[in-house]
């Protein structure tokens, strides 16, 4: 990992003693354990967003029609949703 510059954060002492604990067992800098979790915490804020839109779009019942009339033109057209994202429990 390429070094940037550093900035201090106050974090209490006992989550600064489970990073060093991490850190260690994992043979990774705390640095690197704190962006891997803003990561994941960007990544997660992202999907709850999905989800706040797609369940404000099942509240409006010709708005969720449209869509899922849209999803299944895309679906007869080939698409695969094999996890059910895009119809969830409607089919």
């Amino acid at each position: 990992m390429a070094r940037s510059s550093a900035v201090t954060v106050k974090i209490p002492t006992q989550t600064h003693i489970k990073l060093l604990q991490l850190a260690h067992e994992d043979d990774v800098s705390m640095g690197e354990i704190i962006t891997d979790l803003v990561n994941r915490y960007e990544t997660e804020r992202f999907w709850q967003g999905v989800k706040e839109d797609y369940d404000r779009l099942k509240r409006d019942p010709v708005a969720w029609q449209e869509y899922i009339d849209e999803v299944k033109e895309i679906d007869a057209a080939g698409f695969d949703d094999p996890d059910g994202l895009l119809f969830g429990d409607e089919e």
